[in-house]
């Protein structure tokens, strides 16, 4: 394994161990395990076009965007990503097969919650992050998660917010976009509060992941925001 596979590997299982107890496994591990159901979820965003002016108190600090993240707000009150359930069984499949078939469902699951635009943004396998397996306990079995991570540009991630309204899911499984504020004002407002709410099964430490896996935030920084709100 190549020493930045192992180090993205090992951010990943930190992460994971100290926000919940989904097991890593790979894409092809996950194609083993029988009857289980799978799901796809998908993480949009862009980089910083401009930083942000007059947020804080005094109305002069300029603030670090650092990037555009969407999540929305899910019919259950929590915060999540786009995405859900795979239709198909995928046991036993190919992992050409496989990963055919989760990247339709994800692009299927996209264009109905916010109305994406699936002839002019093509996700594909070159997006995928990593897979996680946990127990479905109210259905008895085997759910596997797999992530994805799609960049557009910032004109392109505003033009997919616009979109979303006119989605068929809208006001009913997605209750608006969210983009998460990256970035701490004064009173430890932003990032550290934003990170303190409700969020879907392993949506937090998706997040967390995607921050350092693209540098968009150290691991420190993380949890300075963390230890902020503690009290």
């Amino acid at each position: 394994m190549k020493p930045e596979v192992m180090q993205t590997f090992a951010t990943l299982k930190e992460v994971h161990e100290r926000h919940n107890c989904h097991k890593l496994v790979t894409f092809e591990e996950s194609l083993k395990i029988v009857g289980a159901a799978h799901a796809v979820h998908c993480c949009i965003w862009s980089e910083a076009d401009k930083p942000l002016a007059g947020l804080d108190t005094d109305n002069t600090k300029t603030l670090d965007k650092r990037a555009t993240i969407l999540m929305h707000l899910r019919f259950d009150g929590s915060l999540g990503f786009g995405g859900g359930e795979v239709d198909e069984q995928l046991a036993g499949v190919s992992l050409q097969q496989g990963q055919l078939v989760t990247v339709k469902a994800i692009q299927r699951e996209l264009e109905e919650e916010i109305n994406f635009d699936g002839a002019k943004h093509q996700i594909d396998q070159s997006n995928y992050l990593y897979s996680t397996v946990q127990k479905d306990t109210r259905r008895g079995v085997e759910l596997v998660l797999h992530f994805y991570a799609y960049q557009v540009s910032s004109v392109e991630i505003f033009e997919i917010e616009k979109r979303s309204l006119d989605s068929c899911e809208h006001g009913r499984e997605n209750l608006g976009n969210v983009r998460v504020p990256l970035y701490t004002m004064t009173a430890n407002r932003g990032f550290p509060v934003f990170i303190k709410n409700r969020f879907a099964g392993s949506a937090l430490s998706t997040l967390l992941f995607f921050l350092i896996h693209y540098g968009v935030m150290t691991k420190e920084e993380i949890q300075a925001a963390k230890i902020a709100t503690t009290n």
